[in-house]
């Protein structure tokens, strides 16, 4: 039923090694026992068999070299960017694995492909690997249940759990990894604009509204400046497509070249910051928060509640004004052909109506509320980042780090080079 990229080879100690362990795990996903549809369309590559070469360095990196060609030369691989295949090493000592896989192969942000690791690895996993949302944990029970509690050749040798039992904790493993692909877990969507083959991934807090005009223009709606509560909602005239509601409509955009796929983003403080200044501050929409207090709560004790939030991780079912960017728009599975920032977008998305040939038709003239400038000229005003000029303390900008690490390393966004402070890593 399921998928699996195999390479086992017995090697020294065959009863015991990892390759032998896993025989019953392969067993169970290949004959589908119990398991949801979902690993019909995942492809399980196990690497616990490497470990026993690990001390004989020519022949392990032969043979990791001999399975990252076969994978990379895969179908589907190459087809989905590698976002349906799942890295599986469930022994101790698979952190090498991992980093010798990354190195070598250099793995950058860019990475679609998951790692499964033990829940004892799991921290240092998820540090390392390209893209931390993409690693998912094997509970310490299916670890125990294949006998793979040791390291490398000191692994146990008794008999593995009953089929049954690996069966149900490896569907939950599975579910996880199949939302994260389908993006049931997250906000994923973008809205079209049909005669150009322009497709906008929306953020919260990221020009949306600026974003939406321009849309409407370029989807011929007469009264496309007209931003008295048409900038929003199903009032706005636009073509969203939800992978949610109609998943296979918007696998064929995104999957097709011929569409070019734009994605806004913006400075993560200033993003929270302004989520908090307008949703909080002052139109007290305080449930987003989870906050039943009667006073407003500082943006200091937001920022603390999420904290707690993403040590839990659970950042993703937060308001969508608050959640990270690379929660949204499939940022972690899509590769945007132009990404344009909020703090430059004037100029931006000049640059990219320019390079489609569309500059004269949507952004030369049009603009302003005489309808006598260029979409630069009317928009470069709103450029900047929020709060630069207020006094964010450094703990503030901490705790932001803190939540949104993964966007500042995503969109290449630095704490350094806008607040003065060195939390980059």
């Amino acid at each position: 039923m399921g998928k699996t990229s195999t390479n086992c080879a017995p090697g020294p100690d065959s009863q015991c090694n990892p390759c032998v362990k896993l025989q019953p795990l392969m067993k169970v996903l290949k004959e589908g026992r119990d398991l949801t549809e979902s690993s019909d369309e995942l492809v399980i590559v196990p690497l616990d068999w490497l470990i026993q070469y690990r001390n004989s360095s020519s022949v392990y990196i032969s043979m990791l070299d001999d399975l990252m060609t076969d994978i990379a030369r895969d179908r589907d691989y190459i087809r989905f960017g590698g976002s349906d295949h799942v890295f599986m090493c469930l022994s101790q000592g698979c952190g090498r694995i991992m980093m010798n896989i990354i190195k070598r192969y250099n793995l950058g942000k860019d990475t679609r492909a998951m790692w499964l690791g033990s829940e004892k690895e799991n921290l240092f996993m998820s540090d390392q690997w390209p893209c931390p949302d993409r690693v998912l944990k094997a509970p310490d029970s299916l670890v125990q249940l294949l006998g793979l509690s040791g390291d490398g050749a000191d692994q146990g040798c008794g008999d593995a759990g009953p089929l049954g039992q690996i069966s149900k904790e490896m569907n939950i493993i599975l579910k996880t990894a199949w939302s994260k692909i389908q993006g049931k877990d997250r906000h994923q969507g973008c809205i079209l604009a049909s005669r150009d083959k322009v497709c906008v991934s929306g953020i919260p807090k990221c020009g949306s509204s600026t974003m939406n005009i321009l849309l409407r223009r370029m989807n011929g709606i007469k009264s496309w400046n007209d931003t008295k509560g048409h900038t929003h909602g199903s009032v706005n005239g636009l073509h969203w497509v939800n992978a949610k509601k109609n998943f296979t409509a918007y696998q064929e955009v995104m999957n097709d070249p011929s569409w070019i796929k734009l994605l806004v983003v913006r400075e993560p403080a200033s993003r929270v910051l302004s989520a908090y200044l307008d949703k909080i501050l002052n139109l007290k929409e305080f449930g987003r928060i989870g906050y039943h207090g009667k006073e407003v709560p500082s943006f200091d004790y937001v920022l603390d509640h999420f904290v707690n939030v993403t040590e839990q991780g659970r950042m993703r079912l937060t308001d969508p004004h608050f959640r990270p960017m690379s929660e949204f728009a499939s940022t972690r599975l899509v590769r945007y052909d132009f990404v344009a920032r909020i703090e430059s977008l004037a100029d931006d998305l000049e640059v990219f109506l320019t390079s489609l040939g569309l500059w004269d038709k949507y952004g030369a003239s049009g603009w302003g509320i005489n309808g006598d400038l260029s979409f630069t000229k009317a928009k470069r005003h709103n450029a900047g980042v929020m709060g630069k000029g207020e006094r964010i303390t450094n703990e503030t900008l901490r705790k932001i780090y803190t939540i949104y690490k993964e966007d500042y390393a995503r969109f290449a966004y630095s704490m350094k080079e806008t607040w003065g402070v060195d939390l980059d890593e």
